[in-house]
């Protein structure tokens, strides 16, 4: 089982093609999960059930996310574990911009 994003009811052939991995299950309650805990996240643990995401919530969401990057970041974990959860956290925040942008924030994406 893994974890991405997909865009919920997309309005255009784009918008259905996007898929987002973020983690494997172990990755998540592993790393994702001990993080959101010591950060009191309150949308990160909800990725591991799945949850729909409004454009409106992009904000708290990618708070969250910036927080679990910097706490990854001070964690020893091996480089490349470390490389790789970065860069699903920073391809997250990257994709969640973007939609915003280009839909006007007139977007509802699913993470889990």
């Amino acid at each position: 089982m893994s974890i991405s994003l997909i865009v919920l009811e997309p309005k255009s052939k784009e918008y259905s093609l996007v898929n987002i991995p973020l983690a494997t299950d172990e990755i998540f309650k592993r790393i994702w999960l001990p993080g959101a805990e010591q950060l009191s996240a309150v949308w990160l643990p909800l990725f591991q059930s799945g949850i729909d995401i409004t454009a409106h919530d992009f904000k708290d969401v990618s708070q969250e996310l910036i927080f679990l990057r910097e706490w990854v970041v001070q964690q020893t974990l091996v480089a490349d574990e470390r490389n790789l959860v970065l860069s699903r956290i920073d391809s997250l925040l990257n994709e969640l911009v973007r939609l915003d942008t280009e839909t006007k924030g007139n977007i509802t994406v699913f993470v889990g």
